[in-house]
């Protein structure tokens, strides 16, 4: 059995089709409902499934980018689903995700990988990748106001931790790596954790809270150093199995449309992202419908 844990923050037209497509005896899903969105369609989500066990996660965050906040939300779906049943394997995705194999095909390549962890992970150089690095080496006081709605509050939150940063970092020394004496990693946050690796996160929140509470953009830091430093995962860190385009060269990948539909059922990835309805809703269709032909003739 397997859980497939979503972070929402919308009533998304592809997290409703995902809900779907994810629909099975063999999966359960967990579903962290950002706590600023008071419009949810719970019923709607209920509706939608039929063979899974649903749960939404009741104690919600008030998620802020790049802030601490996502990675508790992470932490919640994890215990949540931790405590519920002994499962092989937990994948966390977004609302703005598709699955892109049947979830047989899912299971049946996790459980037959001799408990592989696929994740985004690569190791941060404190000279070739300093701007990371200094991420989680010094504390940023201001990054709960990154992603402020008000455009003024952001950009000067930004700017005065840049300030702050290379003072602490040039000037101070501070260096919360070195004084941990831990070895950075790197990656999406999206992840397929086997059952030990995500018990030893759990295990670890403490640590998790001590390193990373007040870095920017932890998120993609946590669950790569802390099973990156640990023998029994380290070398266990494979393809994450997602697909996802960062072409453009921006902040956020590129909305996926019927021009990539080939490239992204060809691929060997288990989700796809990120979708929108608004942008392109045919191609949300198509991959939703080819998915659940497969399911419907068992394949595996």
């Amino acid at each position: 059995m397997h859980a497939f844990l979503i972070m929402v923050h919308n009533n998304s037209y592809v997290f409703f089709e995902n809900l779907r497509l994810i629909d099975s005896p063999q999966a359960d899903i967990y579903v962290h409902v950002d706590r600023k969105f008071k419009d949810f369609d719970y019923d709607r989500a209920r509706e939608l499934v039929k063979m899974s066990e649903l749960n939404f996660i009741e104690d919600r965050v008030n998620v802020k980018w790049g802030a601490y906040s996502q990675i508790l939300a992470e932490l919640l779906l994890l215990k949540a689903a931790s405590k519920k049943k002994e499962y092989d394997y937990f994948h966390l995705i977004s609302g703005s995700d598709l699955l892109i194999k049947p979830v047989s095909n899912i299971v049946k390549i996790c459980n037959e990988s001799n408990g592989t962890i696929f994740l985004d992970s690569r190791k941060l150089d404190k000279k070739q990748d300093t701007k990371l690095y200094q991420r989680v080496a010094v504390s940023h006081v201001l990054v709960n106001y990154f992603g402020s709605r008000y455009k003024l509050a952001s950009v000067f939150a930004r700017l005065v931790d840049k300030i702050q940063t290379d003072f602490k970092f040039y000037f101070l020394k501070q260096d919360t790596v070195k004084r941990k004496n831990i070895t950075p990693y790197f990656g999406a946050n999206w992840f397929s954790l086997p059952n030990d690796a995500a018990k030893f996160l759990l295990d670890h929140r403490k640590e998790v809270r001590d390193i990373f509470s007040k870095r920017r953009n932890a998120d993609e830091l946590f669950v790569q150093t802390i099973l990156g430093n640990e023998e029994a995962f380290k070398n266990r860190l494979s393809n994450p199995r997602r697909f996802i385009d960062w072409s453009a060269g921006l902040a956020h990948p590129k909305i996926l449309t019927m021009a990539d539909y080939e490239r992204i059922m060809n691929s060997d990835a288990f989700f796809a992202r990120k979708f929108d309805a608004t942008v392109d809703k045919a191609v949300i269709d198509k991959i939703t419908l080819g998915v659940m032909d497969k399911n419907y003739e068992g394949e595996v």
